[in-house]
């Protein structure tokens, strides 16, 4: 499994606006939906202009397909429109 951790840092109280552009483009769902996708859940922290994505993936196939899906790139749209970086970790999970 492959566990995948995302801080996005964004632009200045447009957290919310960022939250509801993936719900109501139905990313978050389209993500669950893929094969090989175990979790893709949302936290909202406390901290402001703060969002994190908790992914877990059965292997680096289905990862890398993520990467090509379409709501994988209106993601990248939104990113660019609301978010100042993205600090993504990575890790391998074994049995």
């Amino acid at each position: 499994m492959i566990k995948v951790e995302v801080k996005y840092i964004l632009k200045p109280n447009q957290r919310e606006n960022f939250y509801n552009a993936i719900i109501s483009q139905g990313i978050d769902v389209a993500a669950k939906n893929e094969e090989g996708n175990v979790k893709y859940d949302f936290d909202i922290p406390d901290e402001n202009d703060i969002l994190y994505l908790h992914e877990l993936w059965k292997d680096e196939a289905a990862l890398t397909a993520h990467g090509t899906m379409p709501h994988y790139k209106a993601l990248a749209e939104l990113k660019a429109k609301y978010v100042t970086q993205t600090l993504i970790d990575k890790e391998i999970i074994t049995d």
